[in-house]
């Protein structure tokens, strides 16, 4: 054991001295945190194990959904129990968003299994036999990034999130005072809109535009569209006086990225946002930051949401390159009294639907003694991936198959 650990801390080190560096002192600092940590002791108890190490990834985005899964917990009441051994090659696993999750108030990360577990929920998105085989409250399957035929029992939507550091940086207690401001835009877009980072294959394989295509479409056929390239630029366009019935492209590429203490109270000056796909699939935070300060989204993957947004409602819904040209013109002519309706429903629905109260309120109302968590209502695999993973269904679906066989035994979850 001490010879692979001495083996990955090699590797690791391989890659860069300074990573070794910059990592070891954080480590240490919240390992020792971690261990003096004390968790309530309640009714709502969690052991979570999440297993798969794409939900932890910095390259490609995914490494934000564990730490959403175990923030929307917290943020139900639940105390967790985050299982997963963690030295320090596991500590750089976790990756940037990962590691927020030493920050959760009531999560403890552990290396061992609790003695009584009869009265906890386990939550986990790959079937582990010697946790399977366990008594518990009840079992909560997370699918995150699996086809939507992955699952048993009940299906709960689970509401998409911002971005994980608008929840470390506490930007989401902003947003009810974001809402009055005044808006000073029409539509605003921010972000890196690079043919390299967004020539993914994946999001056009769900029908979707990929974001650099978006805005060269935009940028030709919008003759209102003001592209921006500096802060500084924005900042002046931001504070000048009267209305900007423009289509104002920030390009984070040129630009830089704003800060997160300055991304909600940008956004919330503008009354509609341009909802562009992510790198991966269709569903981006932006969506979400957006609708919490009451900008209406222009949006394509509409059906992603738990429910669909609805057209001229509490968005703008578009299909295509030529839909989204119209769209936009509609937009820009749209009178001040349907915006303000529309702005209206927007809020509306993220605190009806995107708040984890939404969770909550499903989540504790369901009785059964298996369920499944959804983040994605449609998710494709390729056969490789879809190969790789079938291990999931046929051990969920076996241990089930075996409890019903000893439920005449009284054998419980």
């Amino acid at each position: 054991m001490m010879a692979k650990l001495k083996s990955q801390i090699e590797r690791m080190f391989s890659q860069g001295p300074m990573i070794f560096v910059r990592l070891t002192i954080p480590f240490l600092v919240m390992s020792i945190q971690n261990a003096l940590k004390t968790v309530p002791d309640t009714s709502k108890n969690v052991f979570c194990t999440l297993d798969d190490e794409y939900l932890f990834r910095d390259d490609d985005g995914h490494g934000r959904y564990a730490y959403w899964l175990l923030y929307i917990f917290n943020k139900m009441g639940y105390t967790i129990y985050f299982y997963r051994q963690v030295n320090l090659v596991g500590f750089k696993r976790l990756g940037y968003c990962g590691r927020y999750i030493y920050a959760l108030k009531n999560l403890k990360i552990v290396d061992r299994v609790p003695e009584k577990t009869e009265e906890m929920i386990y939550v986990f998105d790959e079937p582990r036999d010697e946790f399977l085989e366990r008594s518990w409250k009840k079992l909560v399957y997370v699918n995150i990034v699996r086809p939507a035929d992955y699952r048993f029992g009940e299906v709960i939507e689970m509401p998409f999130s911002m971005h994980p550091m608008q929840y470390h940086f506490n930007q989401p207690e902003k947003i009810y005072k974001l809402r009055q401001r005044p808006r000073k835009l029409r539509i605003f877009f921010g972000g890196n809109t690079t043919k390299e980072a967004y020539q993914s294959k994946s999001v056009p394989q769900y029908g979707q535009l990929n974001r650099h295509e978006a805005t060269e479409i935009i940028t030709q056929a919008i003759p209102e569209t003001q592209v921006v390239t500096s802060l500084d630029d924005l900042n002046t366009l931001l504070n000048q006086n009267g209305f900007v019935n423009k289509f104002i492209l920030l390009k984070a590429e040129k630009s830089g990225q704003l800060k997160t203490e300055d991304w909600l109270s940008t956004v919330a000056l503008s009354q509609f946002f341009m909802c562009f796909s992510g790198t991966t699939r269709p569903m981006c935070h932006n969506a979400i930051e957006a609708m919490a300060v009451g900008t209406i989204p222009i949006i394509s993957y509409n059906d992603w949401f738990f429910p669909a947004l609805e057209h001229m409602k509490n968005a703008i819904v578009y299909s295509g390159k030529e839909d989204l040209i119209v769209k936009i013109r509609q937009v820009l002519e749209m009178p001040l009294s349907k915006v303000e309706e529309m702005s209206k429903n927007v809020t509306q629905y993220y605190d009806r639907y995107l708040e984890p109260v939404y969770l909550q309120e499903r989540f504790e109302k369901n009785q059964e003694k298996v369920c499944t968590l959804m983040l994605f209502p449609k998710v494709i695999l390729s056969e490789k991936q879809e190969a790789k993973v079938k291990f999931i269904k046929e051990g969920i679906s076996r241990y089930l198959e075996s409890i019903r066989f000893t439920s005449q035994y009284g054998r419980k979850f």
